[in-house]
């Protein structure tokens, strides 16, 4: 009997140092489908945001504090397992 496939999550941002108020595209991949909860943790508060894998999810960061490394936790399950992925961007 084969081994089951195995999968790594994957997340990225195309901008790790984007200006204040920008638009940021956070991609997640590594899972043949099914959707992902992100938590972006700003200096402030943690937000929540939820989206597919394979397709870009574009993030107003706002007035995200300047300087401060955004760490984002992203999580998905696939056919009962859970998957995890950590990605960042510090504001300039």
């Amino acid at each position: 009997m084969p081994a089951p496939k195995s999968y790594k999550l994957t997340a990225t941002v195309d901008n790790t140092k984007p200006k204040q108020n920008a638009t940021i595209h956070l991609m997640v991949k590594g899972l043949p489908s099914g959707s992902y909860k992100s938590v972006f943790h700003y200096k402030s508060k943690d937000t929540v945001y939820t989206g597919t894998i394979g397709k870009s999810k574009a993030v107003k960061i706002g007035r995200a504090a300047k300087g401060y490394k955004v760490v984002i936790d992203v999580s998905s399950t696939y056919k009962g397992k859970k998957y995890t992925a950590k990605t960042s961007f510090t504001p300039k």
